[in-house]
């Protein structure tokens, strides 16, 4: 099974794929809808509606495709080598949208990106100016970057860098 690149996802290798992803801020969080594709063809939506409920999946049409068919489907992937919830699964799915959206014109020594995970899950993003080219500059951006995004008191996070290629960990704490 294919692993995706940015979210560790293993799937197989004709799988459901987000192709859109519109987002809403309101007063309760952030509401979104993700259009869904398998093989070109829609076949339904992932929703959240930003108020702490679950995401889910909304078919088109259930004779073509059906919540049964994307719960098999979300059976048979993994991360890591355990199993995926299906509401795990759709998050996945639209973060690996997002970050490919994000960082698809990420080339050669110019800007890129990193990202904050805290037990495997992505939790902030940050645009990075210049790709840092020695282990010294990748140490004092992994320091800078924990001054400007400073993790929760009860979270153990680490940073890694878009390389244009893969995430590529930053030096932990503490750094030198």
């Amino acid at each position: 099974m294919p692993t995706l690149i940015h979210t560790r996802l293993d799937v197989p290798d004709r799988h459901p794929a987000v192709t859109a992803l519109s987002e809403l801020e309101t007063s309760h969080g952030v509401a979104w809808v993700a259009a869904v594709e398998l093989d070109g063809a829609r076949i339904g939506t992932f929703e959240n509606d930003g108020r702490g409920t679950a995401t889910c999946f909304v078919p088109c049409d259930t004779s073509v495709y059906s919540t049964l068919d994307f719960e098999r489907f979300a059976a048979t992937c993994a991360r890591d080598g355990s199993p995926v919830p299906a509401e795990h699964v759709m998050e996945l799915l639209v973060e690996e949208y997002d970050s490919t959206v994000m960082t698809r014109d990420v080339h050669g020594l110019a800007g890129t990106y990193a990202r904050q995970v805290a037990d495997g899950w992505t939790v902030d993003y940050a645009h990075v100016e210049q790709r840092p080219r020695t282990e010294q500059e990748r140490a004092h951006l992994g320091r800078l970057l924990n001054e400007q995004h400073p993790p929760a008191p009860d979270l153990t996070v680490t940073w890694e860098l878009w390389t244009g290629e893969v995430w590529q960990p930053l030096p932990l704490p503490p750094y030198d």
